[in-house]
């Protein structure tokens, strides 16, 4: 999802979860070697200038194929 919003560019997401999770914004937590995200405000942090209708349809039908059991995990 990541590729498809910012580019396949030298973006350092870890370095963005960092400053998030030190304000407390996102919590972060594992399940197994998983590790989820998840946002503490309740709302985006960005507002996208396009439609983010066909990446989420495209992000959900990957899941539900791949991994329903991820689905409902929240």
């Amino acid at each position: 999802m990541l590729i498809i919003i910012f580019g396949n560019s030298d973006f350092k997401i870890s370095e963005h979860l960092a400053i998030l999770t030190a304000f407390e914004s996102i919590s972060r937590y594992a399940i197994g070697k998983n590790v989820f995200n998840k946002s503490n405000i309740g709302k985006t942090y960005y507002e996208y200038r396009f439609d983010t209708n066909k990446i989420i349809s495209t992000i959900r039908n990957y899941m539900l194929k791949g991994y329903p059991e991820r689905i409902y995990a929240y």
